[in-house]
Order: C-alpha cells, then sequence, then structure tokens
C-alpha cells in the first residue's frame, strides 16, 4: 500500500470523526452511536494493517486531542474513554499479525527491552489480588500494556527520514493545542472558560487565588494542566532535532517562533513539574551546543523574566521547588501523605494488587484514602509513581521496576556518548525527564506521555543503528 492510499485512509478516519460530531449532537442519531464508531474502528483496523506506520501517525496525532473527542464526537460515552486503547490495540494486534505471516523483516528492539519481561509477569500476577476484575485489567493496561506495545514503536519507527516526518506531524500538532491553550489563557475572562467547559466541561479549567488575584491552570485540549506541560516539553525536543537535523523542515524563523510558542504555553500551565522538565532539556541541549550558549541562556531568561520573576503567583508555585518541605508548600503536602503510604507498604511486602491504588484504583476503602488526598480533592491519588508501583506489586514489583529503568538509563547513555546527536540529546533527556516526573506524579501512567516518549527512545535507537551513524550533533547557526 503506497503513502498515498494510506494518507486518503486516514484523511477517511478524519471525516468520520467528524460524521460522529455530528451523530453525538443529534439526540435522535444517539442510537447509532455504537454503529457509527465500530465503523470508525473497522476503518482504522484496516489502516494499521495495511500501513503501521501511518496508522501510528494517526494514533499519536490523536491522543493529543482524545479528551476532547472523549466529550465531543463519543459522547462521554465508555466506547470514547477505551477509544485511545482500542486504536493502540488494533495496532499492536496488526503488527502481530504480520509478524506471525513473516510480513515483517528482522525484529528491531534495544538490548534493555527484555529487561521489562519481569516486571510484566509480577504485575500481571497482581491481577489475582485485584478488588475486582475490570479494576485490575484496566491497571495492567496502563502498567503493562502500554510498555508492552513500545515493542511496536522500536520495530516500525526505524527509518530515519519516516522518523522526522512523524516528528514534524507532531510538532504541527502540538502547535495547535499550544495555540488553543494560548486563547484559554488570554481570552479566559470572556471565551476561554466557555471553551474549555464547552471541551470537557464546567470543572475543566482549576483557578487557583493568591492575593486576590485569579489565576488559571491552562489544560488546551488534553484537559489536564500537568500533562499539557510535560507534553509541551516533549513538542520542544521533537522541534529541536527538527531544526538540527532537518533544517528543510523547519526554518529558523518558524522554529523561533515554535519555540517560543510552546514555552510561553508551558509557562502558563503553572505546572512545577513541566517547569522542572523544561530546565532540564534546557541543560542537556545547551551542554550539546557550545557555540549557542549565550543565545539559549539569553531565551530562556526572557522566559522566566517575563512570566514568572513578576508574577507572585509564578514566584510562590516556583518558591516551592526551592524549598519543598515549607509548611505551605504543596510538596510538603505530598511528602506527608507518602509517609501514610510507606506504612502500607511495610505491612504489605507483596504488594496490595493491581487496582487498589493509582488513578486507575476502584477500591473505595483502602488506607490509601487518608484525609490529607481527600482535602486536595482527590482519592486515592499517590502522587509518586515509585510508591506507587511498590504499593501494588511489592518489593518484587518495584526491584525489577528499578531494574528496567536502569537498563533504560545505561543504553541511552551510552548511545549518546558514541553517537552524540540531537536525537540522543533529547532521548536522554526525556528518560531523565520522566524518571524525574516519576517523584510528583504518574505522569508516565498517561497514555499521551507514555507514548511519545517511547517515540523518543526509537530515536535512540535509530541513532544507534542508522546507517548514517551520524559522528556528532550539527552547531546550531
Amino acid at each position: 500500500m503506497n503513502n498515498r492510499n494510506a494518507v486518503l485512509i486516514a484523511i477517511l478516519f478524519l471525516i468520520f470523526l467528524f460524521i460522529g460530531r455530528a451523530v453525538v449532537t443529534n439526540p435522535m442519531a444517539q442510537k447509532n452511536l455504537l454503529v457509527f464508531s465500530l465503523g470508525l474502528f473497522a476503518v482504522f483496523a484496516y489502516l494499521s494493517y495495511k500501513n503501521t506506520f501511518i496508522a501510528i501517525m494517526a494514533f499519536l496525532l490523536y491522543l493529543p486531542f482524545y479528551s476532547w473527542a472523549k466529550y465531543r464526537i463519543f459522547g462521554n460515552s465508555q466506547l470514547g474513554n477505551l477509544s485511545k486503547d482500542l486504536m493502540l490495540g488494533m495496532i499492536f494486534l496488526s503488527w502481530m499479525i504480520k509478524r506471525i505471516t513473516g510480513k515483517s523483516g528482522t525484529l528491531n528492539l534495544p538490548p534493555c527491552w527484555t529487561t521489562m519481561i519481569p516486571f510484566f509477569l509480577v504485575a500481571t500476577l497482581n491481577i489475582f489480588k485485584a478488588p475486582s476484575i475490570v479494576g485490575g485489567i484496566l491497571d495492567w493496561r496502563i502498567q503493562v500494556f502500554y510498555p508492552l506495545t513500545s515493542i511496536v514503536f522500536f520495530d516500525e519507527l526505524r527509518d530515519r527520514e519516516k522518523f522526522y516526518k512523524l516528528l514534524r506531524a507532531l510538532v504541527i500538532a502540538g502547535s495547535i493545542v499550544a495555540l488553543i491553550g494560548i486563547f484559554q489563557r488570554i481570552f479566559y475572562q470572556r471565551y476561554g472558560k466557555m471553551l474549555a467547559e464547552n471541551m470537557f466541561g464546567a470543572e475543566a479549567i482549576k483557578t487557583y487565588f493568591l492575593e486576590n488575584r485569579s489565576e488559571i491552570l491552562i489544560t488546551s485540549t488534553v484537559g489536564w494542566h500537568g500533562v499539557l506541560g510535560l507534553y509541551l516539553t516533549f513538542c520542544i525536543g521533537f522541534l529541536f532535532i527538527l531544526f538540527t537535523d532537518r533544517r528543510q523542515f523547519m526554518p529558523k524563523w518558524a522554529f523561533i517562533s515554535l519555540f517560543v510558542l510552546f514555552t510561553v504555553t508551558l509557562v502558563f500551565t503553572n505546572n512545577r513539574t513541566s517547569w522542572v522538565a523544561f530546565i532540564v532539556l534546557f541543560i542537556f541541549v545547551f551542554i550539546r551546543n557550545r557555540r549557542q550558549r549565550a543565545g539559549l541562556i539569553a531565551m530562556m531568561a526572557v522566559v522566566f523574566t517575563l512570566f514568572i520573576v513578576n508574577n507572585s503567583f509564578f514566584k510562590q508555585r516556583f518558591s516551592d521547588i526551592l524549598d519543598p518541605l515549607d509548611q505551605e508548600s504543596s510538596f510538603n503536602m505530598r511528602y506527608q501523605g507518602w509517609r501514610e503510604y510507606l506504612n502500607v507498604v511495610l505491612e504489605n511486602p507483596f504488594g496490595l494488587g493491581l487496582g487498589h491504588v493509582g488513578m486507575t484504583a476502584s477500591s473505595k476503602s483502602t488506607r490509601v484514602d487518608v484525609d490529607l488526598m481527600q482535602m486536595r480533592g482527590y482519592k486515592r491519588i499517590i502522587d509518586n509513581m515509585y510508591i506507587m508501583i511498590v504499593m501494588a506489586t511489592g518489593y518484587p514489583g518495584f526491584l525489577f521496576y528499578v531494574i528496567f529503568w536502569i537498563a533504560y538509563l545505561a543504553w541511552a547513555f551510552s548511545v549518546h556518548r558514541e553517537r552524540k546527536s540531537s536525537i540522543t540529546v533529547v532521548g536522554t533527556a526525556m528518560l531523565c525527564i520522566t524518571l524525574i516526573s516519576g517523584i510528583t506524579g504518574e505522569y508516565v501512567n498517561y497514555i499521551l506521555l507514555q507514548m511519545y516518549f517511547w517515540v523518543s527512545m526509537a530515536g535512540v535507537l535509530i541513532a544507534e543503528r542508522d546507517p548514517e551513524r551520524r559522528p556528532a550533533i550539527k552547531e546550531i547557526e
């Protein structure tokens, strides 16, 4: 199947989305929603089998808009909630069929991939401790199935030129998401709140109050300000790769414009984890571009001066990073909760089981429902990926979890030392960012962030095995 036909099928898929919007808004057509949805996913299944790369691209482009589509295309139905999982499952199943029937070449995987298998086995066994079958399967989907599908990303994203084309599409989608976020922030009082409520419902944008002023945590199409901030960090990293390696894809003026757009939107999310992620990415890029250090420092200084230093709300949020254990710091609130959770770990060395803790928890009576988390408006939200893993899978699961992350770190940095390309700079930065973000949230459990992470890791594998063997990163002129 040639690329033209694949693109036509992708366009047909988008047409189905618009038809779905019309179906959902028409009460007379509600009864046909299931028929429409099945037809929609049948088209995507055909696309996945005929051209897995185009299906992956369509899936990755859908993820930033999933929260919006769930409400406005699928009517907030259960089918809408599972739409992303169905798409990923079709991609994985199509890849498996082509593997079994011998229609694919040699399997392309990094040497560290197999270190995830022991964790998969331990996590799967913990399904039997789940409070319900549904709760266990939903958690297994996140802890096992999502990382398992990385095998498809590594195997299919092996061509450097296709990889660059994918990044270009993801950056373009990111610019749309960022523009909507900026619109929400600037025109919040008149249009932004209305826009958010029509996308996600009345609780879409949270408003914080400090010194009698209101500050908005923008969500754009993503639906959660923390995920939006880290998503934009990925977009900035992909943007850097394009500008460094494929200047014909990204002229200098476009790079500067998109960099400013992504960065300003990221700052407006008011998410401290995203700010730290941006700084980590900046440090990695800064180290690799010796001639442009002054320019990079100036760009970052301008952003933080304009949007943080002169804003009391931003300064308060940023001071929490510098003094996390201050009594008024929300990080300290998390810390107090973690101490409670560690008592649960000591009492359950082999884990509570999947579905008990974390954002997919289905149990309503576990000890992790402490008053502190309820006061913050959450239930069973751990706000720490590592504590969540050890609570769910026990010491064995946590040990294997740490081992496979260490294996990925060792592999990525060894490739970076040898290749020193823009792809390895961004890949190693995103790996570090993913691990750091786990300290303050379950960010890697969000399918949008996890799939974009696997894209960045596929880039590291390309840098390792691509016959071009680019010896060093190009300097930004």
